[in-house]
């Protein structure tokens, strides 16, 4: 089974049989956990829009909690001592760098497969394989074109961009994802779509869930219809059209 809750902005709780993965929790209310099975709490970096510290309050309320954090988050002994986290806490926190694999522990024997790509801003997106399925949540490795950067600028950023594509093709091997957390940023106007339908004309995916709207989920239906028109209906009826905080899918 799986489940996706959708939280605010990028932040998206996945649930499985025996685990839940939440992405990017920056603000928003979570629902009651299952105290049986384990939580991921995976953070693609220190932008506050992405990260919220309140978030080391859950290893109080889940015992059974693990943190992926991006290296870019701070977490030197000082901010240790300020977020109350102990030597021991320590051992449930795994620090990523872009281009790297991971392989951590899950539920019942289970392991949780981690590879993390670099952002076109900072931190990483992260593909995670989990109980036969593929989740990838961007964060914001992105299609960042905007007006008012150079025309050199913004090639750059779209060359950045194509990279790693190709680096998430080789490392998927033809395998499709089983869901994809993929921004659509308003504030690029006309350019928001970019990324997105770059990445569903290179990479296999079933289901595609738009994040990063700053609450204009009306973008959404203006998504569908640009990947309609310049990828195919096929790719646009894999969008999920989100409408509001703490909507549900299964």
């Amino acid at each position: 089974m799986i489940r996706v809750q959708y939280i605010d902005h990028s932040g998206f709780l996945v649930e499985m049989e025996r685990v839940y993965l939440l992405f990017d929790f920056d603000k928003g209310e979570l629902p009651k956990l299952n105290q049986d099975k384990k939580l991921f709490v995976f953070v693609s970096h220190k932008h506050p829009d992405h990260y919220n510290r309140d978030i080391w309050k859950l290893k109080n309320l889940y015992l059974d909690t693990h943190f992926v954090l991006s290296k870019d988050v701070p977490f030197s002994a000082k901010q240790r001592v300020l977020l109350g986290i102990s030597e021991e806490d320590c051992s449930k926190v795994t620090r990523v760098r872009a281009k790297e694999q991971y392989c951590l522990e899950g539920r019942e024997g289970q392991t949780v497969r981690i590879a993390a790509l670099k952002s076109t801003d900072i931190g990483v997106a992260y593909l995670v394989y989990c109980e036969g399925y593929l989740i990838y949540h961007a964060g914001d490795l992105n299609r960042w074109v905007w007006k008012e950067e150079s025309e050199q600028w913004n090639q750059d950023m779209a060359e950045k961009y194509s990279q790693q594509l190709e680096e998430l093709q080789q490392i998927l091997g033809g395998e499709q994802i089983s869901i994809a957390f993929l921004p659509v940023d308003p504030r690029q106007k006309e350019e928001a779509f970019g990324g997105i339908c770059e990445f569903l004309k290179k990479i296999s995916v079933k289901t595609v869930f738009p994040m990063h709207l700053w609450g204009k989920y009306e973008w959404i239906e203006r998504c569908i219809q640009v990947v309609a028109s310049s990828v195919s209906e096929a790719e646009a009826k894999k969008i999920v059209l989100i409408t509001k905080k703490g909507q549900e899918w299964a």
